[in-house]
């Protein structure tokens, strides 16, 4: 995983989702969603990464798990 500076997105920040979007417990594709945001939805995320060829946004739940949110 690497840090992703190809998208004009900050390093942090909020992000407001404009479709449903898939949540997982990993930067990866494969695995099943824990979750699913809909359009209007927004969540505030503190690393953005490159991993298996996608951007994801990363952030931590009011738990201390982590998750991530492919956005490109």
């Amino acid at each position: 995983m690497t840090a992703d500076v190809s998208l004009d997105i900050p390093s942090n920040g909020t992000f407001y989702f404009r479709r449903t979007t898939e949540i997982r417990t990993a930067p990866v594709m494969d695995i099943k969603p824990t979750f699913v945001f809909s359009s209007g939805d927004h969540v505030i995320y503190d690393k953005v990464l490159t991993a298996n060829g996608r951007t994801w946004l990363s952030y931590m739940t009011m738990s201390g798990a982590r998750h991530y949110v492919n956005i490109a």
